[in-house]
């Protein structure tokens, strides 16, 4: 849906129905409207109800703050298309429909247990008894996806008409191509933290209960329902960033950003709201973050708009404005280091620090999956050091993987401190044996370490980010117009480190009896069995797959940096085996010990096999480095 509208080839002979495509923007503008009024006045009906027929109203203030955050998505469209900027009102339709999509998703628990849908905004129980959806669900979840219709069709209006090729639709003139640019870096910064900012408080618990009817647990041991729909809306949040940022045009970036920003603050903003108001809640790191990622982004699109005016108004005459983009590949390099430098020693600092806070002479648990995090951090600080040390090019790939280990060992320690909260005593705790419910337990809360442990995570996922955009940047230097096919053996030995290298993560590294250690087996996902220790192993198993896949395509020094940040992701979670294991009786080894090892094994094959098939990328000619984007000069590359 996003990326649609950064891209187009037109109608046929090039010709551009600019009175279609005005119809189809005005259309989906009053679609977007309808849908933005139904949701708005949905607070307004009976959200849920018991079954005495006794209302469950929600929070009236939180409730307003949502209505006027979604109206405002067609108000601003309607206004670009106005000033005739539809490209950019399209974008916005197309933001905030994307995060509709995760909206609805979080609609749907209204229906399945209103008691567990925790949207506070809408109806708030005030006791156990079961709730039924009423009208005002109906209406929630038609506005949402009546935004989702929206955004399809003002994409497809624009499409069919080919104004996405028209300068003066787009609102700006666009480039040849998805080229990374210069144009407004503090603004495209701004964005990334942001995005990153958003995703990571969309993770985390939005409120801390004290009400014994309302529970509020962790994202990952949420419903089902209201899991996806987080999990959808975070990932849009960075795909969205992701495709702005590449884009061509200043009015398509800003506006998908602006309507992200204006959907995601419907989300956020309530719980922030719900925490500061209602006496039985606090507001929570996660509806905190997110907040600020939400009006930060809007922040930046606006940053966007206004950067890109004042280099028109100082170009020459004539001369087309620059579409959005961030800095250059070494400054960009400086930030993924110092992103994992302080990712590290944030992490090794979170591992020596205490994890719980406690108080009426209870004795703290003790964590032994601290151990594997030190590890981590050690590991991504000196990837980073290197990179300082000069070699940020030959690095990044590394750094662009290694930071997944910070997220495993740390998902580990999260889940640890969530069931520590939660069981109180001497002993250790090494894994999700008991699921947190979002109460806590009196006399135990959380500590340094574990504080330190959020912050780590997020700057390892900031350095990520950066490392993706730096990728593209280095991309800018070589032709991309025609692809290698990777030679056979590298695509089988690949595939295979993938398979094992998926499966060691996914399947417990120890068993003993009564405990398994975390793993796709050591719960059921849709009852909320999986805690964070198991969702950031299926992250890292997906970033492992990712990895590999591009891996074979990349250029041979960049594809073996990769395997070698894969590699060392492996070998990290394989750290857990010995370093946590000892205080479990009777442990072990499981079956994620073998596959692992394998998968580290595969890797090295896969190394291997990439020296002998693929040459050496040549140098660059100093000409060709000088013309960015352009691929005069330069014959076909791998990516």
């Amino acid at each position: 849906m996003v990326a649609a509208v950064q891209d187009g080839t037109g109608t046929e002979g090039g010709r551009v129905d600019l009175a279609a495509a005005v119809r189809g923007t005005a259309l989906a503008v009053g679609v977007a409207a309808l849908g933005a009024v139904l949701a708005a006045l949905a607070p307004l009906l009976d959200v849920a109800t018991a079954a005495d027929g006794s209302q469950r109203g929600g929070q009236p203030v939180a409730a307003t703050v949502a209505a006027l955050a979604l109206v405002a998505v067609p108000l601003l469209a309607l206004w670009l298309s106005r000033a005739g900027r539809l490209a950019g009102a399209v974008g916005v339709l197309s933001g905030a429909g994307a995060v509709a999509v995760g909206l609805a998703l979080l609609d749907v628990q209204l229906f399945v247990r209103a008691l567990d849908a925790n949207r506070l905004e809408l109806v708030r129980p005030v006791t156990a008894a079961e709730l039924g959806a009423g009208p005002g669900a109906v209406a929630v979840l038609a506005g949402h996806v009546l935004l989702v219709v929206a955004a399809l069709v003002g994409v497809v209006a624009l499409r069919r008409s080919g104004a996405l090729d028209d300068p003066d639709v787009l609102g700006d003139a666009a480039g040849e191509g998805p080229v990374v640019r210069r144009s407004a870096p503090l603004a495209c910064t701004l964005a990334v933290l942001a995005g990153v900012l958003l995703a990571v408080g969309l993770a985390l618990s939005p409120l801390r209960s004290s009400d014994p009817v309302v529970l509020v647990p962790a994202v990952v041991q949420s419903p089902a329902a209201v899991l996806a729909g987080t999990a959808v809306v975070a990932v849009v949040v960075l795909v969205s960033l992701a495709l702005a940022l590449v884009s061509t045009s200043v009015a398509t970036a800003s506006g998908v950003l602006a309507g992200v920003a204006l959907a995601t603050s419907a989300l956020a903003a309530p719980r922030l709201l719900v925490g500061a108001l209602d006496d039985r809640f606090q507001v929570g790191v996660g509806a905190l973050l997110a907040t600020v990622g939400s009006v930060a982004l809007a922040a930046a699109a606006s940053g966007l708009v206004v950067t890109a005016r004042r280099r028109a108004e100082r170009a020459p005459t004539g001369a087309p404005p620059a579409g959005p983009g961030l800095p250059g590949a070494p400054v960009l390099h400086r930030v993924v280091a110092l992103s994992g430098l302080l990712a590290g020693a944030v992490a090794v600092l979170a591992a020596l620090a205490p994890l719980l806070s406690t108080s009426g002479g209870l004795v703290a648990p003790e964590v032994d999956s601290v151990r594997v995090l030190l590890v981590a951090g050690v590991v991504l600080a000196a990837v980073a050091v290197g990179m300082l040390a000069g070699f940020g090019p030959v690095l990044r790939p590394v750094a662009g993987v290694a930071w997944v280990g910070v997220v495993v060992a740390g998902g580990a320690v999260l889940q640890a401190v969530l069931v520590a909260t939660d069981v109180a005593g001497a002993g250790p705790v090494t894994g999700a044996a008991t699921a947190s419910r979002g109460v806590d337990l009196p006399g135990v809360g959380w500590g340094a370490g574990a504080v330190a442990t959020v912050v780590a995570l997020g700057l390892a996922v900031v350095g990520a980010a950066a490392a993706g955009l730096a990728g593209a940047a280095e991309r800018d230097e070589v032709d991309t117009s025609e692809d290698v096919d990777p030679p056979r053996p590298v695509v089988v030995a690949a595939g295979t480190a993938a398979l094992f290298g998926v499966l060691g993560l996914v399947l417990p590294l120890f068993t003993a009896a009564g405990f398994t250690a975390p793993g796709i087996t050591a719960g059921d996902p849709l009852a909320g069995g999986w805690g964070w220790d198991t969702w950031s192993l299926l992250v890292a198993a997906g970033v492992l797959v990712g990895a590999l896949a591009v891996a074979v395509r990349a250029r041979r020094e960049r594809g073996l940096a990769v395997l070698g940040g894969a590699g060392l992701v492996l070998l990290v979670h394989l750290s857990s085996w010995p370093l946590t294991s000892g205080r479990v009786p009777g442990a072990s080894a499981g079956p994620g010990v073998l596959l692992s090892l394998v998968g580290v094994l595969a890797l090295g094959v896969t190394a291997v096999l990439l020296v002998r098939s693929v040459p050496p990328t040549p140098a660059a000619p100093a000409e060709s480095r000088s013309t960015r984007g352009s691929g005069s000069g330069r014959g076909p590359r791998r990516r």
